[in-house]
Parts: structure tokens; C-alpha cells; sequence
């Protein structure tokens, strides 16, 4: 029995609008648009074309729709103030707009939301739908959409529009936003022209020269390159980032029977290649990389098995590890059962949370890197560290995977008992971070401050922190994570933020990849670091 949290209030007006043919069944939650001209329509919503446009709304009835939403549309037609309104309070919206056809055809697409560029790509035969939230401001009390100039025959299928509460986000970060995303397009676009345009190449750390240190496709790295490409399209819109990001996500597809660290292989590239291509091909990608985690199950011990890992201790019965970073997979899990209706996902991933909470969390909300078991008898029989300062020490990366596992875990499952594990690890950062927000690499590390930071770390923890300021319903309770991520992703601009992608490739300096086994690699840019520096910018700029 799932438990449901409280949902927290944010939105004061809200609509879902459908675009489709009279006759045409309305999705739940949902009301018509049928092309009929600005009024008075049902649920007390005002809303319509600026002149009739029922003869263009089609419903297509193809087995490639995701669902009706996606299987309906009205085309948006380029004609001199041709518009789409519908009538609002003013103030700002969060305003998501999904455009495309089930039937392709290779357009360039343009919806202005309020004048700006929602949508802005050419679709394909595998680019079917675009999908876009962004944040606008309305003055004259009407939503107005529009097409582009130059836009081909751009066609809507949904909107959804939600007003946005009194803003609670950093103005100065907020603005600070837009400069760094500059900067990341150009250090992005650096590195393609670097590696050669080669799919076969996949960046990690950077070198003492700046550029970057590549791996092939199996590494547990080869997501966040082309996650961080997934991040400009978000931001950007771009047709651009979007071929770019599918063109280094799609060699993964070979890697679904890894052992581990699926999630971050997959569900950085492949989840927002299938949220924009709806594709049963990419889909079951996804789904066959949770197969390969289901069958690392043990259920006398009631966990999925890190398979690479043994035991320094000599103990020949700690032979089944569970490592801290590997929480990170129980999203995929979650998602591919909540995709499939497999219960038995979701159970596992809970009852692997669960045994992660008792013997990899401390009393304080401090972390352990890894517990061992017996797998014959499913006894516990100690913690260890690969990574950290000691078997008993927090390392900074293992903090940040649980804060970010266990706030994407509540999330999707709206599991009380989970948000409240998010919270108490996400607390003990709060109460140890520097003054500053950026770890060290171990908060246990005697040599601190002498000793390195780890920008990834903070990166990873302020994205799981806004996570679970969303989830929280009372305000004071959640600026404490919000507040937390503002405080860490404003130093990491202000220190840590790479300006000039000449002479770094990376975005954020002084990360540390593995302290103990590579001391070459612990002042350098990590693409796992940019990847979750963007996902935070990201999701805060939706944040309210």
C-alpha cells in the first residue's frame, strides 16, 4: 500500500486543453478544443481561435500515439494574427505545450508562447512530438499562442497551463540562469568539434590540459553526455541539441544488460529520447535495462546485488554488496513498473529502499558507501567504503546519491516514509556542508579544509534537494531545501563555474572522481557533475 503525501498547493488557476475534432473523445482531465473561436466554454474556462479553424483538427486514430492526447491535434496555421487564447489573471504561468502529429512529416515546427519560443524544431520520422514547459507572464489577461514566422505547419496537441504561487526562488540565481547555460552550449559545442563528432566517444573527466578524457559507450559515465546535450534541448528548444542529443544516445541501446548503474546510463539519454520520440523501440529499451537490474534481485537478502564489488575484510561471508550509488537505479525500476503495471519493480525497489535505509544510513542521516551480506543467509555484516575516507566516514558523492535517489524515489512513489528518509539525509548535508555549500570530498576527511572539494557532489545534492522542496507541503519546511539548493548553486556559479570553454571543456571545476584509487582525477570537471549542475538549473527554473 502506497501512502499518498499531501500535494502541495502552487497553482491557483489551472487548465489542460485538448486540441481535437468535435466528435473526437475528450482525455480525462481534460476539456475540448475543437477549433471554435474565442468564448465562453465549459468549466468556466474562456478560450478559442482568433478565427474558426474546426476545419483543421484532425484525430488520427494511430497505434503510435501514446495516448488521445498525442493521437489529436489542431494544426496552428501561419497566417497573419492567426492565435490561440484563452483567458487568465495576470501573473505568471508555468505553460506546457506538446506539439506534433502521429503521421510525421519533416516541418520546423514554432509555437511563441507570450511572444517567445516554446517549441522550436524540425521534426522527423522519429521526432514525432515535441514537449516543452516553460514559465510565462501574462499582462492583458489572455494566454495568447502563436505560430512562428518561419515556421512550417506546426500542429498542437495539449496544453497545460498552471498559474504560478507568489514566486519563492532567488531572483539573482533565476537571472544568473540564462549566463550559464550560454556558457555550457558553448563549452558543449567545444567538445563536439574536440571529439570529432564521433558518437563512439564519450567524455568523463578532464585532463591537466582542459580537454576531455573519453570512454567508449559501456562505462556507467555514457549517459551524462548526451544527458547534458538533453539539458540544452530542455533549456534551448533547439533542433539542434535535440539531433545531437539523439545521435549519442541511441549507440547505449547495446548496453541494457549491464549489471549496474543503469539509471544513469538510461535514464539520463534514453528516458527524454522516449519522452520526445514516444517510440515502443526506445521504450523497451528502457525496459529491458530494468530487466537486467531485476535480475540482480537476492531475495533472501531482499536487494539488488552490486555484482563488481568484494569485500576487503576477509570475511568470506560478506559476499553480497549494496552500494550507495546504485539507489540511484530504483527510479528505472519504479518507472519501467509503474510503465508495464509489474508490481514486482516497484516492490523490490522499495524493499531494496528499505534495507539501503537500515544499514546504509546512520542515526545522524550520515551515509555509508556499502554494506555487505551474506547472500546465503541474508545476515548483515558490515559497511565499507570504496570511495570514502573510511568504512565509516561520509563520502561527500555517496550523501549526495542517497539525498537524490530518495527524493526521486518520493516522487514517483508519493511515499511518505520515503520523503521522510530524503529529508534526514538532505539534513545531514545542510549541517555539514562548508559555509559555502560545496563538500569536501569526505566529511570525515581529517585533513579538511586542506583536502579536496567535490563540485559533482553539491551538483547531485542540490537537484535531490529541490526535488524535495516540491514534495513538501508546508512553506517554511520547504524553503529549508530550497533555500539549501540556492545557497550551493549559487557558489557553484560564483567558484566553480567554468567561463571560458578555450582553455576548460568542462562546466564546473574541482570535482573529485576517486580520491583514494586516482589522485590525477580529483581536481579536474566531471560530466556526471555538469549533467546534474544543469538538471538542477533546470528543474529551478520551474520551481515555485
Amino acid at each position: 500500500m502506497i501512502d499518498s503525501l499531501e500535494p502541495r498547493v502552487l497553482f491557483a488557476f489551472a487548465a489542460n486543453i485538448n486540441f481535437q475534432p468535435a466528435g473526437a473523445a475528450t482525455p480525462s482531465g481534460y476539456v475540448a478544443d475543437t477549433g471554435l473561436t474565442y468564448a465562453a466554454r465549459s468549466a468556466s474556462l474562456t478560450y478559442g481561435w482568433s478565427t474558426s479553424n474546426t476545419a483543421n483538427t484532425r484525430d488520427r486514430n494511430d497505434k503510435t500515439s501514446a495516448d488521445q492526447r498525442y493521437d489529436t491535434l489542431a494544426y496552428l496555421k501561419k497566417t497573419t494574427a492567426f492565435k490561440w487564447e484563452i483567458a487568465v489573471p495576470n501573473g505568471q504561468y508555468s505553460v506546457r505545450v506538446v506539439e506534433g502529429d502521429a503521421w510525421p512529416t519533416a516541418i520546423h515546427a514554432i509555437v511563441n508562447v507570450e511572444g517567445k519560443a516554446a517549441v522550436d524544431l524540425t521534426h522527423s520520422s522519429t521526432v514525432r512530438w515535441s514537449d516543452i514547459t516553460i514559465t510565462a507572464t501574462v499582462t492583458d489577461g489572455r494566454l495568447t499562442i502563436t505560430p512562428g514566422s518561419a515556421a512550417g505547419d506546426t500542429k498542437l496537441c495539449f496544453i497545460e497551463v498552471k498559474s504560478i504561487a507568489a514566486p519563492q526562488y532567488d531572483t539573482a540565481l533565476m537571472n544568473q540562469i540564462a549566463g550559464v547555460f550560454t556558457i555550457a552550449q558553448a563549452s558543449a559545442n567545444r567538445t563536439l568539434t574536440e571529439i570529432g563528432n564521433s558518437a563512439a566517444a564519450y567524455p568523463l573527466s578532464t585532463r591537466a590540459d582542459g580537454t576531455w578524457e573519453v570512454t567508449d559507450n559501456t562505462k556507467w559515465t555514457s549517459g551524462f553526455g548526451p544527458g547534458v546535450m538533453w539539458q540544452l534541448q530542455a533549456y534551448t528548444g533547439s533542433s539542434t541539441w535535440l539531433s545531437n542529443a539523439k545521435k549519442w544516445t541511441t549507440p547505449l541501446a547495446t548496453q541494457t544488460q549491464k549489471q549496474g548503474d543503469l539509471a544513469f546510463r538510461f535514464m539520463t539519454s534514453y528516458l527524454p529520447l522516449y519522452q520526445q520520440t514516444k517510440s515502443a523501440a526506445d521504450r523497451d529499451v528502457l525496459l529491458k535495462a530494468a530487466a537486467a537490474k531485476n535480475a540482480m534481485w537476492n531475495e533472501t537478502v531482499g536487494a539488488f546485488q552490486t555484482t563488481w564489488y568484494v569485500s576487503h575484510s576477509g570475511n568470506s561471508k560478506a559476499n553480497f554488496a549494496v552500494l550507495m550509488d546504485m539507489t540511484v537505479d530504483l527510479q528505472l525500476m519504479i518507472w519501467a513498473g509503474q510503465q508495464t503495471g509489474n508490481q514486482q519493480y516497484i516492490d523490490r525497489a522499495l524493499r531494496h529502499f528499505q534495507l539501503v535505509s537500515k544499514y546504509l544510513v546512520a542515526a545522524d542521516g550520515g551515509t555509508r558507501h556499502l554494506a555487505l551480506f551474506d547472500k546465503a543467509t541474508g545476515a548483515f555484516q558490515g559497511n565499507e567504503t570504496y570511495q570514502g575516507y573510511s568504512d565509516t566516514s561520509t563520502w561527500g558523492r555517496g550523501q549526495a546519491w542517497a539525498i537524490l535517489s530518495f527524493a526521486g524515489m518520493a516522487k514517483d512513489t508519493g511515499r511518505a516514509d520515503v520523503l521522510s528518509s530524503a529529508r534526514k539525509v538532505a539534513d545531514f548535508y545542510l549541517a555539514h556542508m562548508p559555509t559555502d555549500g560545496v563538500t569536501y570530498w569526505d566529511f570525515n576527511d581529517p585533513k579538511i579544509p586542506n583536502t579536496f572539494r567535490d563540485s559533482s557532489a553539491a551538483a547531485v545534492a542540490a537537484d535531490g534537494m529541490l526535488q524535495i522542496a516540491k514534495l513538501i507541503s508546508d512553506p517554511a519546511a520547504s524553503a529549508i531545501y530550497r533555500k539549501g539548493a540556492e545557497k550551493i548553486l549559487k557558489s557553484l556559479i560564483a567558484n566553480d563555474l567554468i567561463t571560458n570553454p578555450n582553455t576548460q571543456r568542462g562546466l564546473l571545476r574541482h570535482g573529485a572522481l576517486d580520491v583514494p584509487h586516482k589522485p590525477e582525477s580529483n581536481d579536474v570537471s566531471l560530466i556526471f557533475g555538469d549533467y546534474y549542475f544543469l538538471d538542477a538549473m533546470n528543474r529551478y527554473r520551474t520551481f515555485a
